[in-house]
């Protein structure tokens, strides 16, 4: 057994020896494959037999396997010679009949005697037939053809088509700027000056001879700004002759025609949207590809006025001013003033957008501006003036009460108390602003813009607030805060002089007990043409006969004083003002601050000089006499310097600071408010004062049988004073001295005089109490001119008791008839005093010297109302009126004649007060204005006019009011927040608040408790309304409200205007908000409907130079100006006639959109909108303008809800600079659950971006952003000479245009010959061939040449290809195979063509295969059928032409194999002759 076991062993090692001896064999054998003898052990065994005692019986070879991994691969000089560098096997035939396939990795090919490529056994290479450029035309192993090679090629053929691509360097310099052709370039093929590069190639003519083309290049064109693409002409030159080329469509990447429209888009025919439209037969303009690439955005119309007449400054920074201010408008450059820098606001402007039916006249906000931020006010106001907005309206019963309730602490249990009864503010009640504005307040529901409505409901705040403390006296802690407010008439008209007023303050004490009355003085200032203001203490008049000096030198103005003036009262560097009747110099000095430079005390020589550098003083000295009679221009007659501003008095123009934050209107009413200031606050009202009273301590002996009245008990003990008789007075009761009171007084009372209400009894009024003057002595005048009024009783000439010259144009009361007074004047009749030049006259006749007047407008306070006996007036003796007055009744004294013909007082509305009435002197905090005149020097006798009634400030329209509320600073302020859509209101907590005398600590604001509907403006009913506490930044606010009246614009809306300023041209430009020109639908890509053109006029109404309104409203939209007024400061209006105007071009602008998600819930059916979480709150940003919207708490649709927003979103207006948002639309789309929202401006700039609940789809919508169009510049082609060019029905280049023109879509063409690359250096054109064609005796040529893979680099001139498709007859002159296996045989005439691809195998087992020799195999069951496929594709290697796979066997592995194997031999033969030697023994014992 040990025999046969060592003998397997021995058989094994023979077989490894010759399988390591096969592999040595073949090192060098091409595309050989190492084997490997591989072995099993043999074991026998029995189900009987322990297996632990078991022994082998040996080995056995089961099988020799190839090992395929890749052999080195070695170069060769064959082309045919192949490697497989991977997968895979080459597929051969046996012979051309066999339909066995072998495989071998051997690729040593060569070609036999039938030029089929076949292996060293004559086997046939297998190809797939292929096309013309390579492809594989069938890959199965049926199709497969052996591989054959043509010897020779084709027919001669002429050349048709060149295949030119080249480098041209970019850097390169333009020829056609070369110093020798400044007259004109000329080709010339022989000067390389005229030419860039050049390179030639062979072509073939019919009979496949040759000749030489060569192909020159001429740079004419660097890439710039107007035009960013580089260009080079071409010249094809064949035998010394240059052929022109053809004119070349331009084409897409199939093939076809481009047409392009009138913006330069490209389309082909068959993308043409009329459907009428053909171009065959008829002619068009030429137009070029390559010279179309300029590219601009479709633009808006566009107006450029003149320049403007303001100089703003080199960078535009020089600020002018907008008022719109009625008391200012004879400043403004439009009232005539050529070098005012303050323009008027009011109809601004006539502006008409893209072509509405009426044009809009806008007007802007008062305040300072430079030219960029002037453009943008001008462009916010047209696009205010076009928005949306819907005026706002107070229903009856609904909103026409405000509910204002303060809130006290109560101190026992912490809680609030409000007020008894709240303060009721009417809405529908007149203010001084509805009557401004024309509304009507009576009506059952009046509109009002927003900035009309909270002015008019701010006077009615403030109005209601004073109302309310009158009837409830200090429920709002304002018992020590009032004050004294004079109100004079309104001006009829703006009073156009410089004038001092001075007048009597009642300076009192808080508690109103004593004072005095001081003198005070109002300046009506008029400099610039600018009406101001100012109290002051101080009115010092300029020397008699003295001269103010101006000294241009040193800017020094200098004003004497007469001697003995307190020069204490001035100081360096204090403002003072200077008034006077300036008959030259007015507008330099009349009415202006100016600055105390230096104070002259010496006594004689008082003046002060006045520093007057950069105060727009003249560049030449000056000197004003003051004289008497003013004849010389530079004379004066009055002069006043005021100093120190009055600390407790003000002067200020009712309404001048009334109108809100960002208004455009102004609501100074023309009325002169004086008031006490807020150091001057008191506790009783104006008409309680007790100025006339005197303390008892400082009285003295009282007058014997004089009526008193006690004003104040004080400390004083009546009962025991001197002269008493046991009286025991009370405040208010009056008391005869030495009768029923005491004769003398002592203590800290205070007494005033009381007077019986008759005229000239006992105890009665004195004439002398009520001012009597005597007209006196009229020859003061005499043959003189009245010039002013300011003359005094101690004029030259004058009566002690004569009437001051400054009484003329007031009015009086004639209290005695004199000597000979004209039947037509009645003594008690009030009458105007006026001058005729010699006398005083009242009604035109001359008043006797000896008659008596008292001034007019005087009152009285009743203290005693008397048995009610009267006089019977002289004129109605049958008319006696009997009335008891109440106690503290004021009247203003007018007197009649009794029937006694005696006087009598009677009251304003002409009753008769009783005899034994007593009354005392009233004092009003502000009285006896007197005006000084100083406007009406010069005029002419009997002409003068009314200072005081053209200031408003005369008796019958001045009246005085006890007020608490401060209406520049009022409690309750409000205003309205543009972000949220919502009125808010206000608290001042410096006037109610915590720590003053109301000691506030809450406020609230609601509407009506009866209304009968809910509140328009969102104020919330008491219920509903929130108890804010009061603090320095407390505010209430409504709820966000929708305005339901009348819309403002009802005419077409237009949207995104824009106005800028050039600081360059010094203009300004007006553009539409959308772009495009009016194109006829279809007539242009994109146009599927008519497109209106983009427009923009311009202009100004006619506006009147003396109040700026507008005098002729006519317009013209014919016209660009539309009215027939100017504005020079914009540089528009009839008379410019330089004003430019660009139409709009291209395609209309787009909006922006933002569209929502798809909502959670179908929207189409109802649901509930909540306001818990912010489910109804949306922000909402257009065009940057953010607001936040509010839409209340319901149940809707999508449609309904889509409305809501819509409504809230058009309200949307920035809260600083007053841009509105308009034309916004909101679409619920139905078809996708979801809203769409749409700007109504369009452009780039035009944005949108809403974010609301997620249920909603609006918690992620994308920013909408507007687009622009861009269009193409369409240039028509011209030659040399500029003249157009066209193509005619025959496609021929013409320079008379044909007939038969196509309209709206245009052919496309490119430069013949001509390339253009972009600034990559990339080409644009030509993408297509350009066809060159010449037929001539001798000559004849035709072909289509290709640059589209030409480049322009910064390289040098290189030629990447150069193929042309002629040739003559070919003789194989080798081969060109790739890494995929295609076959290229190339000819001597320049073919290249494709032979085939070569078949590649694989197998799923290779070591399946079954070895054949000479490297080759053939497929068995065990390595499965054969994957065909081609060379590269996955699965197969690639083939490596003119290389070889070696052996992949290792001779050093072998021959250690080898030595391996025989060692194993030896073994195994040493094994047998052991068991041989065993087995002699065995058998030798056993015989």
């Amino acid at each position: 057994m040990s025999f046969y076991t060592a003998l397997t062993g021995l058989n094994g090692s023979q077989a490894d020896i010759a399988a390591t001896s096969n592999n040595i064999a073949n090192v060098g054998t091409t595309g050989f494959k190492r084997s490997r003898a591989e072995f099993g052990d043999i074991f026998a065994t029995s189900p009987l037999q322990n297996s632990s005692s078991s022994i082998g019986s040996g080995s056995i070879l089961k099988g020799v396997k190839q090992q395929f991994t890749q052999g080195n691969i070695a170069a060769s000089l064959n082309a045919l010679d192949l490697a497989i560098s991977g997968q895979g096997f080459f597929a051969l035939k046996p012979s051309l009949t066999s339909s066995q396939v072998v495989y071998t990795r051997n690729g040593s090919f060569n070609v036999d005697n039938n030029r089929n490529v076949v292996d060293s056994t004559g086997q046939f290479l297998l190809t797939y037939p292929v096309n013309e450029d390579g492809s594989v035309t069938s890959k199965t192993i049926n199709e497969a053809v052996p591989l054959q090679l043509p010897v020779t090629s084709g027919e001669p053929k002429a050349t048709s088509t060149i295949d030119l691509a080249v480098n041209l360097p970019a850097d390169a310099p333009v020829v056609t700027d070369h110093p020798k052709f400044e007259a004109g370039y000329s080709f010339n093929l022989n000067d390389p000056d005229s030419f860039t590069n050049s390179t030639s190639l062979t072509i073939f003519d019919d009979l496949g001879n040759p000749t030489i083309a060569t192909v020159y290049f001429i740079k004419t064109q660097n890439a710039g700004a107007e035009d960013p693409t580089n260009k080079y002409d071409t010249r094809l030159v064949i035998d010394g002759t240059v052929i022109d080329p053809d004119l070349v469509a331009a084409v897409n990447d199939n093939g076809d025609q481009l047409f392009v429209d009138r913006f330069g888009r490209e389309t082909t025919v068959e993308g043409i949207p009329d459907d009428n439209y053909f171009s065959e037969g008829k002619g068009s303009a030429l137009y070029r590809k390559d010279e179309l690439n300029e590219v601009i955005p479709s633009q808006p119309s566009r107006l450029t006025g003149s320049q403007s007449s303001f100089d703003f400054g080199e960078e535009g920074n020089k600020l002018i001013e907008v008022t719109n201010d009625p008391m200012r408008f004879k400043s403004t450059r439009e009232a005539g003033n050529a070098d005012s820098a303050v323009f008027w606001g009011k109809d601004f402007l006539l502006v008409n957008v893209d072509d509405g039916d009426v044009p809009v006249s806008i007007d802007l906000k008062p305040g300072f501006y430079n030219a960029a931020q002037l453009a943008t006010e001008v462009q916010r106001s047209i696009n205010d003036a076009y928005g949306d907005d819907t005026k706002l309206q107070v229903r009856s019963n609904v909103d026409d009460k405000l509910n204002i309730d303060f809130y006290t602490l109560n101190t026992g249990d912490g809680t609030l108390k409000g007020l008894t009864s709240a303060v009721e503010v009417d809405l529908l009640q007149k203010s001084y602003v509805s009557d401004q504005i024309g509304v009507d307040t009576t009506g059952s529901s009046p509109d009002f813009t927003r900035e009309q409505f909270l002015a008019h409901a701010q006077v009615r705040i403030i109005d209601a607030l004073n109302a309310y403390e009158k009837t409830n006296p200090n429920m709002l802690g304002a018992g020590n805060s009032k004050f004294t407010r004079g109100a004079a008439g309104q001006m009829a008209s703006i009073y156009e002089k410089t004038e001092v007023t001075s007048f009597k303050y009642a300076s009192q004490t808080a508690d109103g007990a004593g004072g005095t009355q001081v003198d005070r003085h109002m300046v009506y200032s008029y400099y610039n043409k600018n009406p101001d203001l100012e109290v002051y203490q101080n009115k010092q008049t300029v020397s008699t006969g003295a001269e103010i000096k101006y000294d241009a030198s040193n800017n020094v103005l200098t004003v004497p004083f007469p001697s003995g003036t307190d020069m204490s009262k001035y100081s360096s560097g204090e403002i003072v003002r200077l008034v006077g009747d300036f008959a030259s110099q007015d507008a330099v000095l009349n009415g202006r601050k100016l600055t105390v430079l230096e104070v002259n005390s010496t006594v004689g020589a008082e003046s002060i000089k006045i520093n007057t550098t950069g105060e727009g003083f003249p560049d030449s000295a000056f000197t004003l006499t003051q004289a008497g009679t003013v004849t010389e221009t530079t004379n004066f007659s009055e002069a006043y310097i005021l100093s120190d501003t009055a600390t407790d008095v003000e002067a200020f123009f009712e309404g001048a600071d009334l109108a809100p934050t960002g208004a455009v209107d102004s609501y100074n009413n023309k009325k002169i408010v004086l008031r006490e200031t807020s150091s001057n606050k008191h506790s009783y009202n104006h008409g309680d004062s007790d100025l006339n009273s005197v303390a008892i301590n400082t009285a003295g002996s009282l007058a014997a049988t004089t009526k008193y009245m006690v004003t104040s008990l004080g400390t004083t003990d009546w009962g025991t004073a001197a002269g008493g008789s046991g009286y025991t007075p009370s405040e208010g009761s009056v008391f005869t001295s030495g009768g029923s009171g005491p004769t003398t007084l002592a203590g800290t009372g205070r007494i005033t005089e009381v007077f019986d209400a008759s005229i000239a009894d006992t105890g009665g009024l004195a004439m002398a109490d009520l001012g009597e003057l005597t007209v006196g002595n009229g020859t003061l005048f005499a043959g003189a001119t009245l010039q002013h009024r300011d003359s005094t009783a101690s004029d030259t000439g004058a009566s002690a008791a004569g009437l001051p010259k400054k009484t003329v144009g007031k009015e009086y009361i004639i209290s005695a008839a004199g000597t000979s007074l004209d039947a037509s004047l009645a003594v008690g009749s009030k009458y105007e005093l006026t001058w005729s030049g010699t006398k005083f006259q009242m009604n035109g006749k001359d008043l006797p010297l000896d008659a008596k007047v008292i001034p007019a407008g005087q009152k009285l306070e009743i203290v005693t109302a008397g048995t009610g006996t009267v006089n019977a007036l002289a004129a109605n003796p049958a008319t006696g009126i009997a009335a008891n007055y109440p106690l503290k009744t004021s009247i203003t004294v007018n007197l009649g004649l009794n029937s006694a013909s005696a006087l009598t007082l009677l009251d304003a509305s002409g009753n008769v007060v009783p005899l034994d009435a007593q009354v005392i002197k009233v004092t009003e905090v502000f009285s006896n204005f007197q005006s000084e005149g100083l406007s009406y020097r010069g005029v002419s006798d009997g002409a003068l006019k009314k200072s005081l009634d053209s200031l408003g400030l005369d008796s019958a329209d001045y009246a005085n009011d006890t007020v608490w509320v401060d209406e520049k600073n009022p409690p309750i302020k409000i205003s309205y927040d543009a972000v949220n859509q919502k009125f808010e209101f206000g608290v001042n907590h410096t006037a109610v608040g915590p720590g003053t005398d109301s000691n506030f600590r809450a406020f609230k604001i609601s509407g009506a408790s009866d209304a009968d509907g809910t509140n328009n403006l969102g104020i919330p009913a008491a219920d509903a309304a929130a108890q804010v506490a009061i603090s320095s930044t407390a505010i209430t606010s409504g709820e966000p409200y929708v305005a339901d009246g009348a819309e403002m614009q009802i005419n077409a809306k237009r949207f995104g205007a824009v106005v800028k300023y050039n600081s360059d041209t010094k203009t300004f430009t007006f553009a539409s908000g959308t772009t495009g020109e009016a194109i006829r639908g279809d007539k242009a890509l994109g146009v599927d409907v008519d497109q209106s053109a983009s427009n923009i006029q311009v202009g100004r109404y006619s506006l009147s130079t003396a109040d700026g309104s507008v005098v002729n409203s006519t317009f013209d939209t014919s016209t660009r100006y539309m009215g027939i007024g100017d504005s020079g400061l914009m540089g528009v209006g009839a008379s410019k006639n330089d004003v430019s105007f660009t139409a709009g071009r291209g395609l209309a602008s787009d909006p922006a959109q933002a569209i929502g998600a798809s909502a959670t819930e179908p929207l189409s059916e109802i649901f509930a909108l909540s306001a818990s979480g912010g489910g109804n709150v949306f922000n909402v940003s257009v065009n940057g303008i953010s607001g936040i919207i509010e839409v209340p708490g319901g149940n809707y649709v999508g449609s309904t809800l889509a409305e809501q927003l819509q409504t809230r979103i058009n309200q949307i207006s920035d809260q600083d600079t007053g841009a509105v948002v308009g034309g916004v639309t909101v679409q619920y789309k139905s078809d996708t659950n979801n809203f769409v929202f749409t700007t109504g401006t369009t452009g780039d700039l035009s944005t949108i971006k809403v974010k609301g609940a997620a249920k909603l789809g609006l918690d992620d919508v994308p920013l909408g952003v507007g687009a622009i169009p861009e269009i193409t510049n369409l240039v028509q082609a011209t030659n040399a000479a500029g003249v157009p060019l066209f193509v005619n029905a025959a496609g021929e280049v013409v320079e008379t245009p044909p007939d038969n023109l196509v309209d709206d879509f245009y052919p496309l063409y490119v430069d013949e010959g001509e390339l253009t690359f972009d600034k990559t250096g990339s080409i644009i054109s030509p993408t297509n061939r350009v066809h060159y064609e010449q037929q001539s005796e001798g000559f004849s040529i035709a072909l289509d040449v290709d640059y589209s893979q030409s480049t322009q680099l910064s390289q040098p001139f290189s030629v990447n290809n150069l193929d042309q498709d002629g040739f003559t007859s070919g003789r194989l002159d080798g081969l060109d195979i790739d890494a995929t296996g295609l076959l290229r045989a190339n000819y001597t005439n320049g073919e290249n063509k494709p032979l085939g691809k070569i078949v590649m195998a694989n197998f799923n087992n290779q070591n399946g295969l079954k070895q054949v020799g000479n490297a080759t195999f053939v497929e068995t069951a065990s390595s499965g059928t054969a994957t065909f496929g081609e060379a590269g594709a996955e699965g197969f290697g690639s083939i490596q032409s003119g290389s070889l796979e070696r052996s992949n066997v290792d001779i050093t592995e072998e021959l250690v194999n080898l030595i391996t194997a025989q060692r194993n031999f030896q073994a195994s033969s040493k094994a047998i002759e052991t068991s041989t030697q065993l087995t002699q023994a065995i058998i030798q014992i056993r015989s």
